[in-house]
């Protein structure tokens, strides 16, 4: 499968060493074709050069997944005991992907955390989580503020980036610690139509939307740790199809390690 890994190392002076660093290394040589075999002696980090020429390309050196190869890695992923599914894209399409591979495919259960685009509307996010609308499915929002790399102030990410922290923390937590009012380590968010009132976070999470907020005493966290569900007025209900199931992540991530035990230690027929 492809795409752009940059990579970076305090280790590293130079991006030749970096570069030749890279290189020696059999095992990271045995999954990643190196696209880049000279670099520069400065050690000044140019945006531009770092993502066109200084980068890693796993399996060829088009910059960007195509729907094929998200097919192939997925493929690849079908059998693996995983609680969480990540991917870096912004787009409908790659999210659709993920959401049928985590509902249809994957042989143990799951949950994939989205993100959309730089400032993306309250509004568009509810569309968001609206074509979604399952207990698998996280779609995080708004835009967030993190330091540049060079140290040289701060820029603001789309909220795809908001969701690689969400999914990094829940990974880390055990399955019944709830995401609501965990923090971030973050410079804070970037709403595109301002603050958001109590109002407005309240609406987006009844529509099913991972908000973050600045929580007074506490940082810059998860407002409330719901998934995509639309029907969520009750912490737990019956779906249509007569299974139970929750809009809190923590309750599904426990609903689906019992089924999982259940499965792997049940008689067998």
């Amino acid at each position: 499968f492809e795409g752009n890994v940059i990579w970076t190392s305090p280790e590293c002076g130079t991006y030749q060493a970096l570069i030749d660093a890279v290189a020696a290394n059999t095992f990271i040589s045995s999954l990643f074709t190196i696209a880049v075999t000279v670099g520069v002696a400065s050690t000044a980090i140019d945006i531009t050069a770092r993502t066109a020429n200084y980068t890693a390309v796993i399996g060829g050196t088009s910059p960007a997944m195509t729907g094929t190869t998200i097919d192939s890695a997925l493929a690849l992923c079908a059998t693996l005991n995983a609680d969480f599914y990540f991917i870096a894209s912004e787009t409908n399409t790659n999210h659709a992907k993920i959401a049928s591979f985590v509902t249809n495919t994957a042989e143990s259960k799951a949950i994939a955390f989205f993100g959309g685009a730089v400032a993306e509307t309250v509004a568009q996010a509810k569309v968001r989580s609206l074509a979604f609308n399952a207990e698998n499915s996280v779609l995080c929002y708004p835009d967030i503020y993190v330091a540049k790399e060079d140290g040289s102030g701060s820029e603001s990410l789309s909220p795809m980036y908001f969701a690689a922290h969400c999914v990094g923390l829940a990974a880390g937590l055990p399955a019944f610690s709830p995401l609501t009012y965990k923090t971030i380590n973050i410079l804070g968010f970037n709403p595109s139509e301002g603050e958001f009132t109590k109002a407005v976070r309240e609406d987006l999470i009844s529509k099913g939307v991972l908000v973050g907020r600045n929580i007074s005493g506490v940082g810059f966290g998860i407002n409330k740790g719901v998934n995509t569900l639309q029907v969520n007025a009750s912490m737990i209900y019956k779906a249509t199809d007569g299974t139970a199931t929750s809009p809190e992540i923590s309750i599904v991530r426990i609903k689906y390690l019992l089924m999982a035990e259940l499965q792997l230690n049940a008689a067998q027929l």
